[in-house]
């Protein structure tokens, strides 16, 4: 079971770390598998809101977005469908950090450049089970509300420690 230290501290007032958590729910007797945080490797995402959608004029896949980050305006490439005019989307810019090592740099197709990329859950490394099915395809859009330019990490909750524990069958109470 996978359990988000946020959400767990919204429930039970407890000021432990996650690693003191950890250690208690063990010595009562059950297992924690592991602690992750979802932003390892993942730097620089910022949430933008799209302003402007225009078709590539080579490529009848690809779209031209510019974006607001709240600070600039960018104009990026995308392939995604689901987005729509005034979309809160996550953009990772030129310099972002993506899971598994990745640097986005700019791209050219066919003479239009695109400095960073729009991202979905599974860019992210967000395990699919944790998604829902309606955000699984496409890039991920963010409620209206939040502003341009906010850290999207934060946004999403990624910065978030999660404790995995084994839920053994002589254990029924933990569930």
């Amino acid at each position: 079971m996978l359990v988000p230290v946020k959400w767990m501290k919204n429930y039970i007032d407890i000021k432990k770390t996650t690693r003191e958590i950890s250690d208690r729910v063990t010595d009562s007797g059950s297992h924690v598998e592991s602690i992750s945080k979802l932003d390892e490797g993942i730097d620089n995402l910022i949430v933008g809101e799209i302003k402007e959608i225009k078709s590539h004029p080579t490529r009848s896949k690809l779209s031209i977005l510019d974006i607001d980050l709240g600070d600039e305006v960018i104009s990026l490439i995308t392939g995604a469908k689901n987005m729509k005019l005034g979309d809160k989307v996550v953009v990772a810019v030129e310099g972002s950090l993506l899971p598994g090592g990745i640097t986005i740099g700019v791209a050219d197709f066919d003479g239009i450049t695109s400095p960073g990329m729009l991202c979905s859950y599974d860019e992210l490394g967000v395990d699919s089970d944790l998604v829902s099915k309606e955000e699984k395809d496409g890039i991920i859009i963010l409620d209206s509300s939040i502003p341009n330019g906010s850290k999207a990490t934060e946004v999403l909750d990624l910065d978030d420690e999660i404790i995995e524990f084994e839920i053994t069958p002589n254990r029924p109470d933990c569930l």
